[in-house]
């Protein structure tokens, strides 16, 4: 069975009028690079796993329109003893011009851990002015139990092109989410569109069923068609483990707007 992986990915964004030395604000994490859902909990089940994290770089020093930055992110336990580390180099110029970009840096856990508390920290350098930033987040590792633990929003079936959380009215929503903890035997994966102010189910899946064969991750997916008016909605996802009587949910927010 597949898994999810998370990957870095590096976008144009905006940038500030005002911004002089290298800055990183506007952090969230996600389950995949800069696209898709906001990562609500940071609660994390390795070996089927992954930390990621994307933010904006402000104020990188540019020559002949280029920017040249380092990313790295780590994993330290209560100690402060380093886990895991990982690098990636970003070099490119700018479309839109500008010294801002939106940046993702992501580790994956595909390891056992101890579950507790640990520390996630980001630190991005600036190869041309030297200058560094950095941000930290607590996260907790758990023992694999039943949970939704990624979630891809994307354009197509095969989840190959990731979309953000809002789409364009006539487009169709396409998602694909992993789920570890099943026991053996049958589950099912409920879907819903649900209304974002009255949380009125606007329409659904009756349950995706699929059996367990194994201990490694399962990864459903499907499509909501015809997203026919603009408006803000929440995609509800909940996953019940027959045999073991147990369920898990997922939400995250959704916006339609017009073209």
């Amino acid at each position: 069975m597949s898994v999810l992986f998370l990957v870095p990915f590096i976008f144009p964004y905006l940038p500030s009028p005002t911004e002089a030395r290298l800055e990183v604000r506007n952090v969230q994490a996600s389950y995949l690079g800069c696209t898709g859902p906001e990562r609500a909990a940071l609660d994390y089940y390795p070996p089927y796993d992954g930390i990621a994290f994307r933010y904006v770089v402000g104020g990188a020093k540019t020559v002949d329109g280029s920017i040249d930055v380092n990313t790295a992110i780590q994993l330290t336990d209560a100690r402060g003893e380093t886990l895991l580390r990982n690098a990636d180099s970003l070099k490119y110029t700018p479309t839109l011009r500008g010294t801002a970009f939106l940046a993702s840096s992501a580790l994956l856990l595909n390891t056992s851990l101890p579950p507790g508390d640990y520390t996630a920290k980001v630190t991005v350098k600036d190869n041309r002015s030297l200058g560094t930033a950095t941000f930290e987040r607590k996260v907790r590792i758990k023992a694999v139990e039943l949970a939704i633990n990624g979630l891809v929003l994307a354009y197509d079936a095969e989840a190959k092109l990731p979309a953000p959380t809002t789409f364009v009215v006539g487009q169709t929503l396409y998602w694909r989410s992993q789920v570890v903890g099943l026991g053996l035997g049958e589950f099912t994966e409920k879907v819903e569109l649900l209304d974002g102010r009255t949380r009125e189910t606007l329409c659904g899946t009756a349950g995706i069923t699929g059996r367990n064969a194994g201990s490694t991750p399962q990864v459903c997916g499907g499509a909501f068609l015809n997203l026919n008016r603009p408006g803000q909605f929440f995609l509800r996802l909940t996953v019940t483990d027959k045999q073991a009587n147990k369920a898990t949910k997922l939400e995250t927010p959704v916006s339609v707007i017009a073209p």
